[in-house]
């Protein structure tokens, strides 16, 4: 069955959080908004503090549970992330015809509070028409945008006895399925030189940014095959234009659906630091696998969940491989299935970013649609 959307209601909502600045460990305003707006409604909700000792940062992830009332009916989890990427600071939502967006001076934050909004009109309309479930979690998670941090604060326990989980948090229109996404690695390559004088005694120094420009010579680094990808990211050195520089330090990454095919490049990184360790007083490098990648073809089980309640709503279902990470690669090393649902948000990351409000509605009628065939 199909139940009547508050549309008003939810385009609202994500207006409301649309306009307030969320950046990424800093999302306690959204929090706040979410527990202001269950207040006095049949859910549990709990805010759960967690602070990455990596950053020194503190912020929190939000869970509202709804315990199942149909005990026969899977359980389920919804995960949208409450961070957005920058800039961010002042969002003037305007709804122009059928979508949303920014004044242009900003991005939107569809990325991921359209996922939020939906899952918020889902409660309201399973609580106003005592639809049957079964156990329902909605996880609003942060700091998702700067490494999948917030998830990985989500422990076992939360998950506990639940199913599937769904991540509401995929570019493009409602009805592509996300069955694969890449296995990530970062490093960092810190080259030390020796300061001297540019200008009194250059002769006397050892350039680290010239080193370290050699280095990244012999570095992988744009799309390097299907599904596999690499870039620099960052150079940062010297302290001045008259200083020879003593310290240089890159950062990049490695994505590949397949772990066999990062390892190569793994090693390229590897030899491109040891073929210079001679010029310099030294160069380290540190490898970190940031999280794991996931894939699952479309006979799997959530892909013909997902699929079946798409088709109930009138969408067919796509499929897609992707390079970006999500939560959901963090949720599939806790044990439980995950996938990406794309919810509507365009241009991500930009200044031009929009939603259109047709998806915001489909991704509700998705969310309670699954919640009834579950």
């Amino acid at each position: 069955m199909q139940y009547q959307i508050n549309t008003e209601r939810l385009v609202q909502i994500f207006m409301d959080m649309a306009a307030i600045s969320s950046p990424s460990f800093y999302e306690k305003p959204i929090m706040d908004y979410i527990e202001d707006y269950l207040k006095g409604k049949k859910v549990e909700l709990k805010r759960n503090p967690f602070t990455d000792k990596s950053r020194g940062l503190s912020t929190e992830n939000v869970i509202i549970r709804m315990p199942a009332t149909d005990p026969s009916k899977k359980g389920l989890f919804f995960d949208a992330h409450a961070d957005t990427v920058n800039p961010c600071e002042k969002v003037v939502p305007i709804r122009d015809g059928n979508i949303i967006k920014s004044d242009g001076t900003s991005v939107l934050g569809a990325d991921d509070k359209c996922g939020i909004a939906s899952m918020l009109i889902a409660i309201d309309t399973i609580l106003e028409n005592d639809i049957p479930h079964g156990e329902l979690v909605f996880i609003v998670s942060s700091a998702e945008e700067v490494g999948l941090v917030g998830a990985g604060y989500i422990v076992e326990e939360e998950l506990e006895g639940l199913d599937y989980g769904i991540i509401l948090d995929g570019g493009g229109a409602v009805g592509r399925i996300t069955r694969s996404a890449p296995f990530h690695y970062t490093y960092e390559i810190q080259v030390i030189g020796k300061a001297s004088h540019a200008a009194v005694a250059p002769e006397k120094g050892i350039n680290s940014i010239k080193i370290a420009a050699e280095v990244i010579c012999g570095l992988p680094s744009g799309r390097i095959g299907d599904n596999i990808v690499c870039n620099v990211g960052t150079i940062n050195g010297g302290t001045g234009r008259n200083v020879v520089p003593e310290c240089t330090r890159i950062v990049g990454e490695v994505r590949a659906i397949d772990d066999k095919d990062c390892q190569p490049l793994i090693q390229q990184i590897k030899d491109a630091v040891a073929q210079h360790k001679d010029k310099a007083v030294d160069i380290s490098l540190e490898l970190t696998k940031s999280y794991p990648g996931y894939s699952f073809d479309e006979s799997s089980a959530i892909t013909q969940f997902v699929a079946k309640a798409l088709e109930d709503i009138g969408i067919k279902a796509e499929y897609e491989e992707s390079c970006g990470g999500t939560n959901a690669n963090v949720y599939t090393t806790k044990g439980i299935s995950c996938t990406v649902l794309s919810v509507g948000m365009e241009e991500i990351h930009s200044v031009n970013e929009f939603i259109r409000i047709k998806d915001l509605e489909d991704t509700t009628r998705l969310l309670l649609q699954l919640i009834q065939i579950a």
